[in-house]
């Protein structure tokens, strides 16, 4: 991200704890200035971002984090700083402190990212996860649902990668979201595919026997208002030539027409 901002001509400004190694010197090069920060009580957090902010002789464009415990805190200190929720990343998000418990669906799961540009798909693709602890046999040692491997791009049928496409953009759509790059996780429900593991080694393969005859349909696991993780961005950027942290930047400044052409992908990609 920092060398994205640099090569887009994006100021940085970094907000962080003070000993923070962008603090330094040495490493001056790689942002614009650096404002130091109290970082240990979230409670006051988002008064300490205005304050700070307010302090300095700054023109912002927009107001971003890449934690996602601290995107509530960032939306909150946005409305102040800049007279709104920026909309390229946290409006609507919301503080939620609650549990509940959802039906568990069996299909196949996966990562579905987005870039969207005034509720318009900027860019999209389906990856495949692997299935994690919580999917296999009661025998297991563990039955949590941590990410275990991803693979680019999903080998789904062309029907349940575009019904995702659609039906996981309509439910940004519904929920708020209309500029900025999402990490959506879901799973498909009646999956003419199924993950099986053979000689040790797990694969989709076609499901032998009965098809239901229920259409497949997205089943939402979660939406995250945040590109995906490093592992991922990497192998994206090498598929598919796309760079969420630059198309992050871009449209959290209000670029719509820079990241618009930096969201074509390859030719010939997957």
């Amino acid at each position: 991200m920092l060398r994205a901002a640099k090569v887009l001509g994006i100021e940085l400004i970094v907000l962080d704890q003070s000993g923070h190694w962008l603090e330094l010197h040495e490493n001056a090069c790689l942002r614009d200035r650096f404002v130091s920060l109290e970082m240990t009580n979230d409670d006051c957090l988002a008064y300490q971002i205005v304050q700070a902010l307010g302090n300095q002789d700054l023109q912002l464009a927009g107001l971003t984090s890449n934690l996602d415990w601290h995107m509530y805190i960032v939306a909150q200190a946005a409305k102040n700083v800049l007279g709104r929720v920026f909309d390229s990343r946290y409006n609507h998000v919301m503080d939620v402190n609650s549990s509940n418990v959802e039906e568990y669906c069996a299909g196949p799961e996966v990562d579905v990212n987005f870039v969207l540009s005034d509720g318009k798909v900027l860019f999209a693709e389906v990856a495949d996860d692997f299935p994690k602890a919580g999917d296999r046999d009661r025998g297991a040692e563990s039955t949590a649902f941590q990410e275990s491997a991803v693979v680019f791009p999903s080998p789904l049928p062309t029907q349940e990668i575009e019904i995702l496409k659609t039906s996981l953009h309509q439910t940004l759509l519904d929920m708020g979201f209309r500029t900025g790059v999402y990490h959506v996780e879901a799973r498909v429900n009646n999956s003419r595919k199924r993950c099986v593991p053979r000689d040790g080694i797990t694969d989709l393969e076609d499901v032998i026997g009965d098809v239901a005859s229920a259409q497949p349909s997205a089943f939402l696991v979660e939406v995250n208002p945040r590109s995906v993780g490093e592992m991922a961005k990497v192998t994206i950027l090498r598929a598919y030539g796309i760079d969420y942290h630059a198309l992050h930047l871009l449209l959290a400044v209000g670029d719509t027409e820079r990241a618009a052409a930096l969201s074509q992908p390859f030719v010939g990609a997957p």
